[in-house]
């Protein structure tokens, strides 16, 4: 996710971004008063809730990718048939299409 948003360091270093390299120019910019504290603090933990509704969501999609009888089962078949399931997306939205 990282070096799909930032390919490149700035200046001359023509290097991706690594997880320790993002690390250390937050800590500078924060100290040095340019950037929030609070992007040093750890993310939150997933509810256990979070993590089997995922799970239960993935459970789905390959239901109805394997239940789709000689058709090529594309995203938006799958979308439609969540719909018609009542299943809602991760933000709650009704319409997966």
């Amino acid at each position: 996710m990282l070096n799909s948003a930032v390919r490149k360091r700035p200046g001359d270093n023509p290097a991706p971004w690594t997880r320790d390299a993002l690390i250390r120019a937050v800590r500078r910019l924060v100290g040095d008063g340019l950037a929030d504290p609070s992007l040093l603090k750890a993310a939150p933990r997933r509810s256990k809730k979070a993590v089997a509704q995922d799970t239960r969501l993935v459970e789905l999609v390959a239901t109805i990718h394997n239940a789709a009888d000689g058709e090529k089962p594309t995203l938006a078949r799958i979308g439609r048939q969540l719909e018609r399931q009542n299943i809602p997306t991760k933000t709650g939205a009704r319409t997966w299409v």
